[in-house]
């Protein structure tokens, strides 16, 4: 008995037809790689800030107070800079662009 065999592509999708094919892939999957871990880190920058804000309110004038304030303005500049990242990769009129904070969009080059 035989066994009828579905196409390659249709187990494993439409592989990369050139070179630029594969490096836009990689390119990509980097872009959606990057997005994700900024935004983890602008998160978790915000959410430090937050508390470090919370705390130096509680304890104003204090040592500890006055310290974690200064640490919640570096995390707060640090959260900022993530802002004003920017990376694309396009091939065929198609591209995938990292804006800011991590955010991946897709559309027309």
């Amino acid at each position: 008995m035989q066994i009828p065999a579905a196409p390659a592509h249709q187990l494993v999708g439409d592989l990369a037809q050139s070179p630029a094919d594969a490096i836009y892939f990689g390119q990509v999957v980097s872009i959606q790689v990057i997005g994700a871990q900024i935004r983890f880190r602008s998160s978790v920058l915000d959410k430090r800030a937050t508390r470090l804000e919370a705390y130096a309110a509680a304890h104003e004038g204090t040592f500890f107070g006055d310290l974690a304030a200064s640490a919640a303005a570096r995390q707060r500049a640090q959260r900022a800079q993530y802002g004003s990242l920017s990376f694309s990769a396009c091939n065929g009129g198609t591209g995938v662009k990292l804006g800011p904070y991590g955010s991946v969009t897709e559309g027309p080059c």
